[in-house]
């Protein structure tokens, strides 16, 4: 599997354990509803400063955002 796929499910994961909707995390990371639910499907693959929008929205760095999609492999 591709490095955005688990990207994306630890999006999702992280998604849920903050209750939020796919629509709330997409406005609090100044994203599209409809393309933060490809990112969470691994179909579209985030630029860096997505990366630092969702990680911010998560209340997380951008670096602990990746480093938990590569334990994921």
């Amino acid at each position: 599997m591709s490095l955005a796929i688990y990207f994306g499910r630890v999006v999702k994961q992280l998604r849920e354990e903050h209750r939020y909707s796919q629509e709330v995390l997409a406005d609090r990371a100044s994203l599209n509803r409809t393309y933060l639910g490809e990112v969470e499907r691994g179909v579209a693959v985030p630029s860096l400063a997505t990366v630092a929008k969702i990680a911010t929205a998560l209340n997380l760095s951008a670096a602990e955002l990746v480093a938990r999609s590569e334990r994921q492999q």
